[in-house]
């Protein structure tokens, strides 16, 4: 470069080196333009949808492109967002599970239109379609007129006679854990307690159910307790395929062709396996007929040669309507152990932790027993009158219900409380949020069983109150896992004491799990009684 008094003179070099800067930054604009629109597009793309609760004036937190609300969820499970989003937006709020858009309801009346009044209008279940033949035929996953009738045909498994004849086995299981937990109890010693009450609930199942006698309490690694355990082990979330169908809805056509499933694969085809020779052997059995769950769906199966269309052309239920297919008696079944399995156990570590962290209550319950039965054996007619027992059951409930989530899916457009629900948008019940509410339960922190004596259950709005669901699709299992949950109970506080111990987490923090599970496992002394029974 030179200096000429007027005007700085470059070098031909230097003009040359411009030259080729500009042409290479011309010949890498098409490249940079399309990455522009291509990203532009992905953003367009990614936040396609996110109109829906906008448009109706619902307010709700402000979604990301592709993962909606999601990734909190993923990352933290339901109990924590769903209750800071309460607070924050009120009963009724918009949230996206990727591009589903999901109203979260937690005011009364409105459940009480979704759940009951306009039942037919949200009668299915709305959930991540991965759940592979026979298990989707499990009467919690399935729809419409089929799920009307499976319940019918099962419902007389839950009759108070059935349950009578459950309540000796469900005594034998019982008098197993209390044994074992005494011998623990020499010395005080510490234990997580869940694995004990796992084992006890996967016993009774198994005899009560399918009439099998496995005793799993002396053997932790029993197979059905193992498998049984592996399917909640981890979060739906945490598989890379459900996540990705949550994501993108069209990726679950795939996913079920590939026969991918939202549980471990592993754990469920043992269990499917494992239902299927049951089945098998009870079929050939030559002895009297047992009268368990099994048997009463063996004596619904469709003969052979009837297809599985249960309706005729008007799309009536045709006179197979009381009866079964095969892979419905297998849905049912391997429904029934899991879910029985899983949720009572879970109820049971609960309200372990309730009476070990509330010693007068814990002192009460063993009085009302020592009152009420004495030496008798517990049966289905002297525990109903273990009232005040049944209300620790429900406190424990309300703290810590075990399904801290439950959805429903609008079939058609409906306007309810002067929210517009379109069709195809699910509604989630955040049950956690729900019994944690001040207005419905006050000092909601606060374990009190006597919210749930007689004089003060009057004043609870009965939909406030939500462990096993509302209306027609509430729990069919509802009254066994309560009688279950005071036979155990009754057995277990006549021989050991339940005591909070140096590792005992209080409060409890809660894990990402489908199931309310805490992130750490509750730790429990167990102390012997001096009354020995």
């Amino acid at each position: 470069m030179e200096y000429t008094g007027q005007y700085l003179v470059f070098p031909e070099t230097s003009n040359s080196y411009l030259q080729m800067t500009m042409l290479e930054l011309m010949s890498i604009l098409p490249s940079v333009a399309l990455v522009v629109v291509t990203v532009s597009l992905l953003f367009i793309y990614g936040m396609s949808g996110y109109t829906v609760f906008k448009k109706r004036q619902i307010p709700g937190p402000t979604p990301i492109p592709f993962f909606g609300n999601l990734l909190p969820m993923a990352k933290r499970g339901f109990v924590y967002p769903l209750l800071e989003w309460k607070k924050k937006f009120g009963p009724v709020y918009g949230v996206y599970f990727g591009h589903k858009p999901v109203l979260v309801v937690t005011d009364l009346e409105m459940l009480k239109q979704i759940e009951v009044k306009e039942f037919n209008k949200f009668q299915n279940r709305w959930d991540i379609d991965l759940y592979p033949s026979p298990i989707n035929k499990g009467i919690f996953f399935e729809k419409g007129a089929n799920w009307k009738r499976i319940r019918s045909i099962i419902s007389p498994t839950f009759s108070a006679g059935k349950l009578k004849q459950m309540c000796q086995q469900i005594n034998v299981c019982a008098e197993k854990l209390s044994q074992r937990l005494k011998g623990l109890s020499v010395g005080g010693q510490q234990v997580e307690i869940k694995g004990y009450l796992s084992a006890f609930t996967m016993d009774v199942i198994l005899m009560t159910a399918f009439g099998k006698n496995v005793d799993s309490q002396r053997n932790p690694n029993e197979p059905f307790v193992k498998n049984a355990c592996n399917i909640f082990k981890d979060s739906v979330y945490t598989m890379p395929f459900v996540f990705l169908a949550t994501l993108f809805p069209s990726m679950e056509k795939l996913g079920k062709k590939l026969e991918m499933c939202a549980w471990p694969k592993d754990a469920v085809n043992f269990i499917i396996t494992a239902v299927r020779e049951i089945v098998e052997e009870r079929r050939h059995e030559q002895e009297a007929k047992n009268h368990d769950f099994l048997q009463l769906m063996l004596d619904a199966e469709m003969p052979d040669d009837v297809d599985g269309d249960h309706f005729d052309a008007n799309a009536n239920v045709d006179k197979n309507k009381k009866r079964l297919t095969e892979d419905e008696i297998i849905g049912q079944a391997f429904l029934f152990l899991i879910a029985g399995y899983e949720t009572t156990a879970s109820a049971l570590q609960y309200m372990s932790y309730a009476l070990a962290t509330n010693p007068t209550v814990q002192d009460r319950v063993y009085e009302e027993i020592d009152r009420v039965l004495g030496d008798e054996e517990p049966n289905y007619e002297n525990i109903i009158n273990m009232r005040y027992m049944e209300q620790v059951f429900n406190e424990s409930l309300r703290m810590f219900p075990i399904v801290p989530i439950m959805t429903r899916e609008a079939m058609e457009t409906v306007t309810i409380k002067g929210y517009q629900i379109d069709k195809g948008t699910a509604v989630a019940v955040s049950v956690y949020a729900l019994h944690h509410d001040p207005a419905n339960f006050p000092n909601p922190e606060v374990f009190d069983p006597e919210r749930f004596s007689p004089e003060n259950k009057r004043k609870i709005n009965p939909i406030a109150f939500h462990p096993f669901g509302y209306g027609p699709r509430i729990c069919i299992g509802m009254r066994l896992a309560l009688m279950e949950a005071k036979c155990a109970m009754v057995h277990m506080l006549r021989r050991v004491k339940l005591v909070r111990s140096e590792d005992t987490e209080v409060p409890l923090t809660f894990d990402n799990n489908r199931i309310m599970q805490p992130l750490n496992p509750i730790r429990l002394r167990i102390e012997p009684r001096n009354k020995t029974w």
